[in-house]
């Protein structure tokens, strides 16, 4: 192949990877803005969520204002504060009222749910990390390979 063919198949092969390269574009887009999307609800759901458990453990609520490490806290050791070994002296001192086993039950579904939420927008943010990364190397080898 001489040198023009060389240039026009990089030139082809580039527009090519370009055109799909705006699909992947619209993808990324939706998937930041599902992003947002499941942010807004996880900062919302927490919040509700602080409120409710503060009233059988408030010291914890203030402790942690992390809202990722709360729910971490509270679906590894239970709802329960006696259970929840690392905070053990707070929760002897705890000024909380008892905890009924109908608002355990909806505090722990509650806790599954945003639990839930955040893994899966872990798992966009890796997606988009991940697609990003890719849609930068092909376009780079084809830009340096029309350079020849």
């Amino acid at each position: 192949m001489d040198k023009d063919q060389l240039r026009e198949r990089a030139i082809s092969r580039t527009r090519n990877e370009l055109e799909s390269s705006v699909d992947r574009d619209d993808l990324l887009a939706k998937a930041v803005k599902q992003h947002d999307e499941l942010e807004n609800d996880i900062r919302n759901q927490v919040e509700t969520l602080r409120d409710w458990y503060s009233v059988h453990f408030p010291e914890l609520e203030s402790e942690l204002s992390n809202d990722d490490r709360f729910v971490q806290v509270l679906q590894k050791h239970g709802i329960e504060r006696s259970e929840i070994e690392p905070f053990s002296e707070m929760a002897a001192n705890s000024t909380g009222s008892m905890i009924s086993a109908s608002d355990r039950e909806m505090i722990e579904a509650v806790i599954d749910s945003v639990s839930s939420m955040i893994q899966v927008r872990d798992s966009i943010e890796e997606y988009v990390r991940i697609t990003r990364l890719e849609s930068l190397r092909p376009f780079k080898s084809s830009w340096s390979f029309a350079c020849i």
